[in-house]
């Protein structure tokens, strides 16, 4: 699998730019005129959901598992919602070490997961409710595989997937404690919301970059700016 990157980047867009407070959201229809939902926040129309200046750090997944009714597998896909019998999880695990030791006391904004759907899929005609949850004990692929599956800690975080867009979930306050409380960080669960079963009921393909770069990707959010700028790019090695 690939190994995860951790880069660092300044958002320095201007002051109109970055929203300073900003709403949960699931459809546009939540927000109040002049803003839009993006990354499930209400923002500003053209604005972002970061803070200004902020930075960011962007990592890839440690570990990428699949399991489905079909049996489990560590796959280049995950299908996530549609009928149940088709119907799969995504389990997503990431470093947080990395940013941990290149930041004293960073002081977490905003976490985005990012979810591209897979190169060949169909476009989306109906939304698909995405359910992301963190998970509470720790797992690997194979595990997964033989069936035993790690247990969902409290909390989720919800997105609706369009077309043939990649889902951004907001799931900083899933985060928040690994950074305020160094809290133990095990991973994500990824899967679709039921929905009726149905001929016309459709499913995300996600990608989950096994055999490529286009899979999930973890976007943190830090204030303020000089938490993480004296520190170059770190590349991170899976742990054996």
């Amino acid at each position: 699998m690939r190994v995860a990157n951790l880069w660092l980047a300044l958002c320095a867009w201007g002051q109109a730019s970055c929203a300073p407070e900003s709403v949960p959201c699931l459809a546009q229809g939540a927000c109040d005129t002049g803003q839009e939902c993006l990354a499930n926040r209400c923002v500003p129309e053209g604005g972002y959901p970061v803070p200004e200046r902020g930075e960011r750090a962007v990592l890839h997944p440690t570990q990428v598992a699949v399991s489905g009714n079909a049996g489990s597998s560590l796959t280049t896909h995950a299908v996530l919602g549609g009928p149940s019998a088709h119907a799969q999880t995504l389990f997503l695990g990431f470093e947080l070490g990395a940013v941990h030791t290149s930041a004293r006391s960073p002081a977490l904004h905003a976490a985005f997961l990012l979810l591209p759907p897979r190169d060949n899929a169909q476009p989306l005609t109906h939304e698909v409710r995405l359910s992301v949850r963190r998970l509470g004990t720790r797992w690997d692929a194979s595990t997964i595989a033989e069936g035993f599956l790690p247990r969902a800690a409290a909390g989720e975080q919800q997105a609706l997937a369009r077309g043939r867009h990649a889902v951004r979930v907001d799931v900083t306050e899933l985060l928040k404690d690994c950074f305020e409380q160094a809290e133990a960080f095990d991973g994500f669960m990824v899967r679709g919301v039921p929905a009726p079963d149905s001929p016309t009921s459709q499913a995300f393909v996600a990608a989950t970059g096994v055999a490529d770069d286009s899979g999930p990707r973890l976007e943190l959010y830090f204030s303020p700016p000089a938490a993480l700028r004296s520190h170059p790019p770190t590349t991170r090695e899976p742990t054996p």
